[in-house]
C-alpha cells in the first residue's frame, strides 16, 4: 500500500513509519503542506494520505486553521474534496479528537492508542497491492 503522510515533527512518528516500511507498504513522510501537495501533483496511486492535525498554518489563514491546531483538518476537508476516491486519515496526539469525527469525514487515530505495529492493520490493504 502506498501511503503519503505529513507531518512536520517526523522524529516523533519514526517507529510508526518504520514498522509501516517493515511490512511492507511504500510510505512517503512530507513535512510540509507544499511537499504534500507537490507529491500529489507528480505522482499518482496514494492508497492512503495520513495527516497529523497540528501543523503550521501554510497557505490557510491563523484564524481558520486556529493557529496550526487545525491546519490538518482544513488540508483533509480540501483533499476529500479535489480527491474524494483517496482515503484520508488523521493520525494526531490531540486528546480532544473525538470532535474531528464530527467536523470530517476522515478517519481519525489517536498516537497514543495504538502501536506502531498496528497502524499497518488499521489502515487496511495488502502492502504490495497496486492501486
Amino acid at each position: 500500500m502506498r501511503i503519503l503522510w505529513l507531518d512536520d515533527e517526523p522524529r516523533r512518528v519514526e517507529a510508526f513509519h518504520d514498522a509501516l516500511v517493515f511490512q511492507g507498504h511504500d510510505v512517503v513522510l512530507v513535512q510540509s503542506i507544499e511537499e504534500l501537495e507537490t507529491r500529489l501533483k507528480v505522482e499518482h496511486g496514494w492508497h492512503v494520505i495520513l495527516l497529523d492535525i497540528m501543523l503550521p498554518t501554510g497557505e490557510y489563514s491563523v484564524e481558520d486553521a486556529q493557529g496550526g491546531l487545525d491546519t490538518g483538518l482544513l488540508i483533509a476537508k480540501k483533499l476529500r474534496d479535489e480527491l474524494p476516491s483517496l482515503e484520508v486519515v488523521l493520525f494526531t496526539n490531540r486528546v480532544d479528537a473525538d470532535w474531528l469525527t464530527e467536523k470530517s469525514d476522515a478517519r481519525v487515530l489517536r498516537k497514543s492508542e495504538i502501536s506502531p505495529w498496528e497502524l499497518g492493520p488499521l489502515l487496511g490493504g495488502d502492502p504490495t497491492s497496486d492501486p
